[in-house]
């Protein structure tokens, strides 16, 4: 990237070793300092959330995925899981996420299935054949799929992504049909804690209620309270 003029600051010992008007060479490593504002962009219309805002922030830019030489894939898609009590502005953050990217699908816990997130083999009514049918994560490959009441979803539903979540795809070997196909999408879900409200005398684990080997495919896990105090548990 070019930068037409950037501002250096000197301290200590270089201060005073140039005056205006000098041409001096900085040498050295260039970090970029990042702007503590910019999480703010996030749903600017929802007040406070500032941890919260600054993940999506990081879902919204993603990640860099790489494949390492024996052909393992290491994904570049941030899942992200917020666990909150009731009114703090979890649906509306997950509604943000889904207007502004080109790519995002909504769905809810309640009202979605395994099959109907991954992949489901119908029957065509004219020709009577076997077809498939790509599912909500499929269809927002390099996209988001928000999922509001995500712990209403049934266990083995939830089991069901498990595969897209970390290796980004859906493999399907039922019917006489199969096939592989693409589900690089990050998971933006949304949960109430297992007891209604967070409860300070228990874990964060036993408030989130969700089995282990799930929570292992999510990078970050956010608490909201109804004070509207964010913690960020783990990244």
């Amino acid at each position: 990237m070019y930068f037409r003029s950037i501002d250096a600051i000197l301290e200590e010992d270089l201060v005073d070793l140039a005056k205006a008007g000098d041409r001096i060479y900085l040498y050295g490593i260039y970090c970029c300092i990042p702007n503590k504002r910019a999480g703010y962009t996030s749903a600017p219309s929802i007040s406070g959330h500032p941890f919260v805002k600054k993940a999506i922030l990081c879902l919204l830019l993603g990640g860099v995925e790489k494949t390492l030489q024996n052909g393992t894939r290491l994904r570049g898609d941030i899942n992200i899981l917020l666990i909150g009590d009731p009114s703090t502005a979890k649906s509306q953050i997950l509604r943000f996420v889904f207007h502004t990217l080109p790519r995002a699908i909504t769905t809810t816990g309640r009202g979605s299935s395994g099959v109907g997130l991954t992949a489901a083999i119908t029957t065509d009514l004219e020709t009577n054949e076997r077809i498939l049918e790509a599912g909500a994560m499929v269809l927002a490959d390099k996209g988001v799929v928000c999922i509001d009441e995500f712990d209403k979803m049934n266990d083995i539903d939830r089991t069901a992504i498990h595969e897209v979540m970390e290796q980004g795809r859906v493999t399907i070997s039922k019917a006489g049909i199969h096939a592989r196909l693409n589900a690089r999408c990050s998971v933006l879900a949304a949960a109430n804690p297992v007891y209604g409200q967070y409860d300070e005398f228990k874990t964060p684990m036993d408030n989130i209620g969700l089995q282990d080997s799930l929570l292992s495919r999510i990078v970050i896990h956010l608490f909201s309270r109804g004070a509207c105090i964010c913690q960020n548990s783990s990244c």
